[in-house]
């Protein structure tokens, strides 16, 4: 498979990580992406601090995103714990930024 994925399926997706997000996010996340690569959909969730009601909340984002698919899709979900600055990573039209803190440092 290739790396290209339509407009209208990019949206889809960014809309379905979108709601399953609703009501998990804790003051500990810092940012959600969500990136399309030859197939795979990966979600980087990037926390403060390692949590375990956290790492609880995110697999139950994954079970809401997992249950809004029509069929079945290859994703990986991966977690970063830092407390440096996050960088806001290049526009690219393969990978969005779903969700980030305001931060002022």
């Amino acid at each position: 498979m290739n790396n290209e994925v339509s407009l209208e399926e990019m949206n889809g997706k960014t809309i379905e990580l979108m709601q399953a997000l609703l009501g998990a996010v804790s003051p500990n996340f810092r940012m959600v992406t969500l990136e399309y690569d030859h197939g795979l959909w990966r979600f980087t969730f990037v926390l403060e601090r390692d949590d375990p009601e956290d790492r609880e909340e995110i697999k139950e984002v994954e079970y809401a995103f997992d249950a809004l698919q029509e069929t079945n899709i290859n994703y990986k979900v991966e977690i970063e714990v830092t407390d440096e600055v996050i960088l806001m990573p290049k526009p690219s039209w393969a990978k969005r930024v779903v969700f980030r803190r305001r931060e002022y440092r």
